[in-house]
């Protein structure tokens, strides 16, 4: 049986206090050639002072398996709060590679808005001006 060529690599970004057994579930979401890998998020790394040394170690390793993939597309598949404080950590670990998307998966969020922990994610990821990056996350 011949392996089928890696088109793409996702991270797999948990939830505060998300276990990763439950994280690895997603990872049945992306088709075939995709090398997907994951990291749970606890409720330390997400809100304590001290946390964001993991998350930054977190971080470290997932762009690692992204480069050693040599995937053509990158993307990140985030769960929730704790998902987008690692994107956070991520997207300063990133250089050279780029994201070619994010999935917000569970956002917490009323219908209709973005919560402020998404609003910079998206903004960095958005390109343009300041003020026009501003405009599309808070209109």
């Amino acid at each position: 049986m011949q392996r089928e060529p890696v088109r793409r690599a996702v991270m797999l970004l948990g939830w505060s206090g998300s276990k990763l057994r439950h994280v690895r579930k997603h990872e049945a979401c992306w088709p075939p050639g995709t090398a997907v890998f994951a990291e749970n998020v606890t409720i330390e790394d997400t809100f304590a002072r001290s946390g964001r040394a993991a998350l930054r170690e977190k971080a470290r390793r997932l762009v690692a398996e992204a480069k050693a993939t040599k995937a053509p597309r990158l993307y990140a598949h985030i769960f929730s709060n704790g998902g987008s404080m690692l994107l956070l950590e991520v997207l300063s670990e990133l250089e050279p590679l780029r994201l070619d998307g994010v999935v917000y998966d569970s956002a917490p969020s009323a219908e209709g808005t973005i919560r402020p922990i998404a609003g910079p994610v998206i903004a960095y990821l958005s390109g343009g001006t300041l003020r026009e990056r501003l405009a599309a996350v808070w209109p």
